[in-house]
């Protein structure tokens, strides 16, 4: 199970937890977002917890996360009410980038590990990122089509 932090600006990894057993996304994100460092989070409804847009509120990220289910109305507002009324849906669509970068780390290196133990199962996949990551890098350095002039 392999939680990640993508940006899509840069379209590269930028961190990842790694667990041999199956376990909730949640579990991961507060350490996610303090290796990644976002400006802006944009995730799935797994993540739509009121601690997680707490955190996100105090390190001042934008977060785009849409709702599991709409609470029950209440005087005071919870960080994650707030968070709805400003989510962008095409902010939010920024996320399909994410998710073609995992298709693309699986297309190139398959879906399955052929480590055993948990330490090498982890070394052989942050090895995978790191590749992804630098050969992205040097695709974009040495490409061979032409840049189009600014008008």
């Amino acid at each position: 199970k392999i939680s990640i932090a993508f940006d899509t600006k840069r379209k590269k990894f930028r961190a990842a937890k790694i667990r041999v057993l199956p376990a909730h996304d949640i579990k991961d994100a507060k350490s996610l977002i303090s290796a990644s460092n976002p400006h802006v989070l944009v995730a799935d409804k797994a993540y739509d917890a009121n601690w997680v847009h707490e955190l996100c509120k105090k390190q001042s990220i934008r977060a785009h996360i849409p709702m599991r289910a709409w609470p029950k109305p209440r005087k005071r507002l919870g960080a994650r009410m707030q968070a709805s009324k400003r989510f962008n849906i095409r902010t939010y669509h920024r996320r399909e980038l994410a998710e073609s970068g995992n298709s693309s780390l699986k297309r190139k290196y398959g879906s399955s590990v052929s480590s055993r133990k948990a330490r090498t199962i982890r070394t052989e996949v942050y090895g995978r990122l790191a590749c992804h990551n630098i050969f992205f890098w040097i695709f974009q350095t040495f490409r061979t089509e032409p840049i189009s002039p600014s008008l």
